[in-house]
């Protein structure tokens, strides 16, 4: 498990491990019953606070990512299509907040879907090629 944190983007470090598990089960790369770090396994590994890790794995746990088996560990909770699903949700709540403030702009549909169209190729551009 190999991940770095960016102490000067502003964003929690508790918040940017909670994002990496997210992300990584979406992936696939932590299945469904997966086993992850002890919390101070984790906290030395990333060089922080084992009270940084401890809170993100409580996100995790409410939130229904993960769950503790005391004396055992940490295991992942739900399946890589349950957390697409999740993802899914959290987008299009996102996007939805995103048309409704343009709406409130006075920025049309058609304008709209014109900046949809610029950003997916400015991301197409910006992705390496296999």
């Amino acid at each position: 498990m190999e991940f770095k944190l960016d102490f000067h983007s502003g964003k929690p470090i508790y918040r940017q491990i909670v994002e990496y598990f997210i992300e990584t089960i979406g992936r696939g790369e932590l299945e469904d019953g997966a086993s992850i770090p002890s919390i101070r396994e984790l906290a030395e590994a990333l060089s922080v606070n084992p009270n940084t890790v401890a809170k993100a794995y409580k996100e995790l746990e409410r939130e229904g990512y993960i769950y503790a088996r005391p004396g055992i560990g940490m295991f992942v909770k739900l399946s890589k299509n349950k957390i697409r699903g999740i993802i899914r949700e959290r987008i299009k709540k996102n996007l939805k907040g995103i048309f409704l403030s343009a709406q409130r702009h006075g920025i049309s549909l058609g304008e709209l879907g014109k900046v949809c169209e610029e950003v997916l190729q400015e991301i197409k551009q910006n992705e390496p090629n296999d």
